[in-house]
């Protein structure tokens, strides 16, 4: 016997404030767990919802029906008004008291509305008497942070600066490029088979905000607190790094060389497209042909298939490993050279063309250097 687990009730999509208008829709986030307890992933089945007013067992105002599957957290996400948007606009949440009812082959749950705007609701229920509008807005930090931590993100916080982690699952893909690739340099060759444990990855680049936080000072050419931090070396990173994990207590270091491919190419998502995330450059990455020859704000393209940013294009990044040709044998969790000149770099920035921005392509640098290169952070997960 499976059950449903709201993991979330609800979360208005449009903002909670004294000023709020009608939503246009809220996102519906629940959990499927069996009778022992144990998730249910990657399991798709029929869901419906009816918003009812007045008493749980009031007057249907809205209903629609979706499939849905769970992800390998068991966890489900819907938009709950997306399907009708003309019916669910024509809602008077400030008339009563809604109920949302929710049916589907593990059972029916019905729960009151607790989220609509809240000067909305406090109008009807005097919840202004009990609860500040900064109490609200705490309570709703706290559930999105419920709701990334099942999404395998994470957010840590320094020095009033946030930042995200996205959770990498282990896999086994082909690192490099065949042959066949006309586009293919030397250095990625030959392609070889690479087993990886999970992890996670920086959701974007390290910004030029948490650069500051951590260290103070702000090396950047482009200057913007949202734009990527540059001009960093090697070695200049592994202070930083130092000092963040001092700050979170966390161990923060830079992606191997495998695990950066491995997470520009979708990790076990992938549709194995040329660029991070689409095989038009344009749409997910920062480059000669769009650039005008500067750093953009970080996560102002696409993501790739992992919800990850600016894999392709934008700044250079600092991978861990020593630069050096692929072996071509198949490996599990590559640390790379023991030794070595040069430190990898991927990704491409807004100085290269579009086959510099593939995620096969290879470079390395000077670790004592930096021009043009930033980095983005792993961590185990």
């Amino acid at each position: 016997m499976k059950q449903l687990i709201t993991s979330i009730l609800l979360l208005f999509a449009a903002a909670i404030s004294a000023a709020a208008q009608a939503p246009q829709g809220f996102s519906y986030q629940a959990v499927v767990r069996d009778a022992q307890n144990a998730i249910v992933a990657d399991e798709t089945f029929e869901v419906s919802f009816s918003i009812l007013q007045g008493s749980a067992d009031g007057t249907s105002v809205y209903s629609e029906t979706y499939e849905t599957t769970t992800n390998a957290n068991g966890l489900f996400t819907l938009t709950i008004g997306a399907k009708y948007p003309e019916s669910f606009a024509a809602i008077d949440w400030s008339a009563d008291v809604y109920y949302l009812k929710t049916e589907s082959q593990y059972g029916t749950q019905t729960q009151q509305l607790m989220s609509v705007p809240y000067a909305q609701y406090a109008a009807k229920t005097d919840l202004s008497a009990l609860y500040t509008k900064a109490e609200v807005d705490a309570k709703v930090a706290e559930l999105q942070t419920k709701i990334d931590e099942l999404n395998g993100i994470r957010t840590y916080t320094v020095n009033g600066v946030s930042f995200r982690m996205i959770e990498v699952q282990g896999g086994t893909f082909t690192m490099g490029s065949p042959d066949s690739d006309s586009e293919a340099e030397d250095g990625e060759k030959p392609a070889h088979s690479v087993t990886l444990s999970s992890y996670s990855i920086g959701e974007t680049e390290v910004t030029q905000a948490l650069w500051k936080a951590v260290m103070g000072s702000n090396p950047s050419y482009f200057k913007g607190d949202d734009l990527p931090v540059e001009t960093v070396s090697w070695n200049d990173v592994q202070t930083f790094i130092s000092k963040l994990n001092e700050l979170t207590g966390a161990n923060f270091r830079l992606p191997t060389e495998a695990e950066w491919e491995y997470a520009a190419r979708g990790g076990n998502k992938s549709q194995d497209y040329k660029y991070s995330g689409s095989n038009t450059v344009g749409d997910v990455a920062w480059y000669s042909g769009n650039s005008s020859s500067r750093t953009h704000a970080v996560a102002t393209k696409a993501p790739n298939e992992l919800g990850i940013y600016d894999m392709s294009g934008n700044v250079w990044e600092w991978c861990q490993d020593w630069y050096d040709g692929y072996a071509g044998t198949p490996q599990t969790d590559p640390q790379g050279p023991d030794t070595g000149s040069r430190r990898v770099d991927r990704g491409g920035s807004w100085g290269n063309r579009a086959g510099g921005c593939r995620v096969a392509y290879r470079s390395g640098g000077n670790p004592g250097g930096g021009i043009g290169l930033g980095l983005r952070l792993a961590c185990p997960f």
